[in-house]
């Protein structure tokens, strides 16, 4: 009896002893420090880096507004017919050279909006003007003739290949960004970021001050309206404030 006794006591001291070395800990509130969010392309390259493909979104998915302005359409909604004339908005998602009989160099390419994967072929008179544009992993504006393939597979028989941006400036009449009171401050700052993308595109600035509100173009600011400028222009004033005018 004395023995169990002796046994208990020691469990119970053990215990009382584990308990007694246990520390108090203090609760603390988690203050997480502010971050600009990411833009839309950004947050597809950190998706494509870590997932090894699109998920959510596709990189043609922030051209769907210009679509119609620039007289392109996406491959999920091409009508196929043999020797129809298109003009593809689309990723290049694979691009392989290979050489003609002849050495001469021509290109396959695999075009994607990430519904429908469309093959292009590039024939050796049309390669040398076309040859920079060639970058996997880009948008591009690609036009040509549709038809059928050696294993009677629909295909883009490409004659030209434009940078998306590019085609964006052509059609683009202005760059407007809409300004208010608030952005006073910060004009210099609007000022340098617009002449650090300068292009052919003039700047229109719709103001409204008060009950006063217009707009003005002048000479001073011709830009690139590319999506990567709207970013930074929100991103600067803190309000969707700039879009692309192609009327």
């Amino acid at each position: 009896m004395k023995k169990a006794e002796q046994q208990q006591n020691d469990q119970s001291s053990g215990q009382s002893g584990l308990f007694a070395n246990e520390q108090v800990h203090n609760e603390y509130e988690v203050h997480y420090l502010p971050s600009p969010s990411f833009s839309f392309r950004e947050t597809l390259q950190f998706e494509k880096m870590v997932m090894g493909y699109y998920f959510y979104n596709h990189p043609t998915d922030e051209y769907k507004a210009d679509l119609k302005h620039i007289s392109a359409t996406l491959p999920s909604a091409l009508v196929f017919r043999n020797n129809k004339e298109a003009r593809i908005l689309a990723l290049i998602s694979e691009l392989r050279y290979r050489s003609t009989r002849s050495g001469k160099q021509m290109a396959n390419i695999m075009l994607e909006d990430g519904g429908t994967l469309l093959n292009a072929v590039i024939f050796p008179k049309v390669m040398e003007s076309v040859s920079d544009q060639l970058v996997a992993d880009s948008v591009v504006v690609a036009s040509g003739k549709i038809n059928k393939d050696y294993r009677d597979e629909w295909q883009l028989m490409i004659d030209k290949v434009e940078a998306v941006d590019t085609v964006k400036e052509k059609y683009a009449r202005s760059f407007e960004v809409l300004l208010n009171q608030k952005h006073q401050r910060l004009f210099e700052q609007l000022s340098a970021l617009l002449k650090q993308n300068q292009g052919q595109c003039p700047v229109k600035f719709r103001y409204q001050v008060d009950s006063t509100q217009g707009s003005i173009i002048t000479q001073d600011y011709f830009v690139k309206p590319a999506q990567q400028l709207i970013d930074a222009v929100d991103a600067l004033l803190g309000d969707r404030v700039s879009k692309i005018n192609y009327s």
